[in-house]
C-alpha cells in the first residue's frame, strides 16, 4: 500500500489558520485587546527618551518583562482557545486564562530554555540556532495541551519534528516572511502617523503574535496527526 503520510502544505496551513482565526474572531479580538493594553506601558517605556545608560537598562528590563511574562501568558491563552476551536468547541476566556496561568511556570521555563538553546546555537555559526528553533517550536503547544514539563516538552517537540525537519523549516520561513511584511507595513504607517506610534506598534506586535501562534498550532497538529497514522 502506498504511504500517503505527508506534512501539511503551506496553502493548507494558511487556509486553516484563516479559518480558525475567523471562527474565534470575537475571542481573539478580546484577548488581543487585553494583551495590547498590558503591552502598551512596556512600549511607552521603551519609546521614552532617557540618558543612554538608563535607556539601555529600561529597554532590557521591559523587553524581558514582555518576553518572559506577557508573551508566554498571551501564548497560553491563545493556544488553549484555538485548541478548543479545533475541536469544534467555543473558547471560554475564563478557562483559557486559568489554564494559561496554571501552565505559566512551565511556559516560562520553556521560553527560557528555548532562548538559551537558540542564542547559543546562533553564536555557534548560526545553523545550530536555526536547528534548535525548528526542533523546539512545538514545545509551548505541548505544555498547554498535554501539560508536559519543560524539558519533556522540548524533547517531545524534537521527536514530532523528526522526519519533517525541512518541511517545518520551510513553513517557518513562510510565516517569518509574512511577519516581516507586516512589520514593514506598520513601520511605513508610523512614518506618517508619529503621534500614534505606540498604538500602532502594539497592534502590529499583537496581530503578528496571534497569527504566528495559530499558524504554528496548525503545523503542530499536522505533526501529531502524522504520528497517529
Amino acid at each position: 500500500m502506498e504511504n500517503t503520510k505527508r506534512l501539511i502544505s503551506a496553502s493548507e496551513v494558511i487556509s486553516q489558520t484563516y479559518s480558525l482565526i475567523s471562527k474565534g474572531f470575537g475571542a481573539f479580538l478580546l484577548i488581543s485587546v487585553i494583551y495590547g493594553v498590558l503591552q502598551a506601558p512596556v512600549l511607552i517605556l521603551v519609546s521614552d527618551q532617557f540618558s543612554n545608560t538608563v535607556s539601555v537598562i529600561i529597554s532590557i528590563t521591559v523587553t524581558l518583562i514582555n518576553v518572559l511574562l506577557l508573551q508566554p501568558l498571551f501564548g497560553g491563552v491563545v493556544v488553549w482557545s484555538v485548541l478548543k476551536l479545533s475541536k469544534g468547541e467555543k473558547p471560554n476566556l475564563n478557562e483559557s486564562f486559568n489554564i494559561a496561568l496554571q501552565r505559566f511556570p512551565k511556559l516560562l521555563a520553556v521560553t527560557i530554555l528555548q532562548i538559551i538553546f537558540i542564542v547559543l546555537g546562533l553564536v555557534l555559526f548560526v545553523i545550530p540556532g536555526i536547528v534548535f528553533g525548528v526542533w523546539f517550536f512545538a514545545a509551548d503547544y505541548l505544555v498547554v495541551e498535554k501539560n508536559l514539563g519543560p524539558w519533556k516538552a522540548l524533547m517531545e517537540s524534537k521527536e514530532l519534528v523528526k522526519g519533517n525537519f525541512f518541511g517545518v523549516f520551510l513553513l517557518g520561513l513562510i510565516i517569518l516572511a509574512f511577519l516581516v511584511v507586516l512589520f514593514a507595513i506598520s513601520q511605513f504607517i508610523l512614518i506618517n502617523i508619529e503621534n500614534f506610534k505606540v498604538s500602532i506598534d502594539s497592534v502590529g506586535l499583537t496581530l503578528s503574535s496571534l497569527v504566528a501562534i495559530v499558524y504554528g498550532f496548525v503545523v503542530y497538529k499536522s505533526l501529531l496527526n502524522l504520528r497517529s497514522e
